[in-house]
């Protein structure tokens, strides 16, 4: 009897440990897999001049994927990558994790940042914005976790996760997530901006020609994922009476099939 308990709470500790490995992460191409023909990962935006952005298989310990972010400044000027999130919920609570490794030294250490800023039903940006500015930043050629709890605050829509720096210097980024760690917090279907119908049973998605498009369940595990040809994209077989999330880029929708 002892070791069928034993048993039970080690599968209970590793369904538990999927389920929060599963979680919908709201930001698009945190591990910087997908890369345009520009040389940079998509789904983000790049500021600054005096400074390549451009992606690296060749670091050890790489935490998510095969490809990590490679930022490489060579004179002090105010850079940020950042990525716009649609869909937030006002008053929930998220994680913003990451992870960085600094490779090359930087004479000012204060100024490696990271950011929340916070939109609200106009998109006009909000006064109420959450600044991190306890990074470690010192050369390491190790990987170092940054993580923290955040409240929208009431108002807010959208949220521009940002990580920014007035240095010259080089590091690497991965694994940036924001994902919703209360009930309330999940994406918003009334202010859903990805066009989705069903029909048939089948669920129907119109999203941009090459865009990526995801299929979660409401516990945050993929269940169907394809590239969109352009106009509509058809996906078969999805569970019935369930909450569904689909993604394609910063959009996202809830559908019930």
């Amino acid at each position: 009897m002892k070791t069928k308990l034993i048993l039970f709470s080690i599968v209970l500790f590793l369904l538990q440990t999927v389920s929060l490995k599963a979680q919908t992460n709201l930001v698009t191409n945190g591990s910087f897999e997908e890369v345009g023909e520009d040389g940079k990962p998509t789904g983000w935006e790049y500021n600054g001049s005096n400074v390549t952005w451009s992606t690296s298989s060749e670091v050890s310990d790489i935490p998510d994927g095969e490809k990590v972010l490679d930022v490489s400044a060579s004179s002090r000027s105010s850079r940020e990558i950042g990525q716009l999130i649609q869909g937030i919920v006002p008053g929930g609570k998220y994680r913003y994790p990451f992870k960085y490794n600094i490779y090359r030294e930087m004479t000012h250490p204060d100024e490696l940042s990271c950011a929340l800023v916070w939109s609200d039903e106009s998109m006009e940006t909000m006064d109420d914005y959450t600044f991190l500015s306890d990074l470690i930043a010192s050369i390491s050629n190790e990987w170092f976790s940054f993580e923290d709890e955040i409240t929208a605050p009431e108002g807010a829509v959208a949220a521009y996760v940002a990580i920014g720096f007035y240095e010259n210097l080089g590091f690497y980024v991965d694994d940036v997530r924001l994902v919703a760690v209360s009930s309330d917090a999940g994406i918003d279907e009334i202010r859903s901006s990805l066009p989705v119908r069903v029909s048939g049973g089948q669920l129907i998605v119109t999203a941009a020609a090459g865009s990526r498009i995801e299929v979660y369940n409401s516990l945050g595990m993929k269940l169907q994922s394809q590239t969109a040809g352009g106009g509509e994209t058809v996906f078969q077989g999805l569970p019935k009476g369930q909450i569904l999330i689909v993604r394609s880029s910063s959009s996202v929708a809830k559908v019930v099939l």
